[in-house]
């Protein structure tokens, strides 16, 4: 392994996994409601902080984008 690699790469889970395939699907930019909605079909347990803590993380590493603030947020 190189020197500059981080030793550990933080790897997405599955949840975040089924969002980014959920927004890929979509082929359009999709509210926090659209996708916790399809989380909660899969009879996934979760909770709209956790798919909050989740966007932010997948924004966060460049998987995607938000456009808008609060409730009026979409992701693509």
């Amino acid at each position: 392994m190189p020197s500059n690699m981080p030793s550990k790469i933080k790897q997405l889970n599955k949840r975040q996994e089924e969002i980014l395939s959920f927004l890929e699907k979509e082929n359009k930019a999709s509210a926090m409601s659209d996708i916790l909605g399809f989380l909660q079909k899969k009879d996934a347990i979760v909770s709209r902080m956790t798919v909050n803590r989740d966007l932010r993380e997948l924004k966060s590493r460049g998987y995607l984008e938000e456009e808008g603030v609060g409730r009026g947020a979409v992701y693509f």
